[in-house]
């Protein structure tokens, strides 16, 4: 049982009153997926052995959902068939706000780079609706939330047409390009004025946040399926991203050298958080670094050659 339907009515005389709702009922099981990559070329043969599988038979508890054999020619279709994750996300924090500009952004490049990959989309997108009544499940999306989060194979059912109309409406140009303009006018809005973004609106700067955002906007520039230099409001968002970073990296060293000796700290001081800075910086070559932070940067692009 996944749900129940609840009911409960007051009576009084000859009045009553009543209110009903679905309870998700949680199952005390975890769905875990194995998996193994098979890669073979063309005119050849290779055997592989699935051990977690093979194993699975010794424990007392395990019990197999289902097994499946997925084949492609082109494994690229996997990471494209997996952008509507991205852009689906429920939460409005700034780290999945980007995601969906990310994902949004990506797949409009992808729609417009091939007119054979965009009719493709638009035939998934055209495939008739196989289920043209929703269940009450469907329509409770709260309920439905719940049950995907703890219960995942509950809707597995929903068969591999319906996924594919469901990624062709999600590639829609028209949706794609509206989702972007949202997203955008979001991270505008939620920026600090010292060019940092918090977590959620309303909290402080998250550096990691900050940096996830400054660098996933270098990597669409380096995809070349976005200029931040000739969109303005991307342009201001990115130069005061990288001049909040630029501080917060001279921050770091400025402890080094008032709790450390110049020898001491030729020792690792270099943390995931300093990498992230790094990598994100790298897009970025043709935005000076300021003086003032000129020394930081060195130090720690040293400390990251060195280990």
């Amino acid at each position: 049982v996944n749900a129940l339907s609840v009911k409960i009515v007051a009576t009084a005389e000859n009045f009553s009153d009543g209110e009903e709702s679905v309870v998700p009922v949680m199952s005390n099981r975890m769905l875990v997926t194995e998996s193994m990559p098979l890669p073979i070329r063309g005119n050849s043969s290779k055997t592989f052995e699935f051990k977690k599988l093979l194993e699975s038979g010794n424990s007392s508890t395990l019990k197999s959902f289902k097994y499946t054999l997925e084949f492609t020619s082109n494994p690229a279709w996997y990471a494209v068939q997996a952008l509507p994750y991205i852009m689906e996300y429920p939460y409005e924090c700034s780290e999945q706000t980007f995601s969906r500009y990310y994902a949004n952004s990506l797949a409009t490049f992808i729609a417009g780079s091939s007119p054979k990959i965009k009719a493709v989309f638009d035939s998934w997108k055209n495939t008739p609706d196989s289920k043209a009544l929703l269940s009450n499940l469907e329509k409770n999306q709260e309920l439905k939330s719940v049950l995907l989060q703890e219960t995942p194979w509950v809707l597995d059912a929903q068969d591999e047409t319906q996924r594919k109309r469901n990624i062709g409406l999600l590639f829609d140009l028209n949706r794609m390009s509206n989702e972007m303009n949202v997203a955008l006018k979001k991270l505008e809005k939620e920026q600090s004025a010292n060019g940092g973004w918090p977590w959620f609106p309303g909290m402080p700067e998250s550096r990691y946040i900050t940096q996830h955002i400054v660098s996933g906007f270098g990597h669409l520039q380096k995809l070349k399926v976005v200029d931040y230099k000739n969109d303005d409001k991307i342009k201001t968002m990115v130069e005061n991203g990288v001049d909040y970073l630029d501080k917060r990296i001279k921050d770091d060293y400025d402890y080094l050298l008032k709790h450390y000796t110049k020898e001491e700290m030729q020792k690792k001081f270099i943390s995931s958080i300093q990498i992230q800075y790094l990598y994100a910086r790298s897009f970025y070559s043709e935005i000076s670094i300021p003086a003032r932070c000129k020394t930081a940067f060195e130090y720690y692009k040293g400390q990251a050659e060195k280990y």
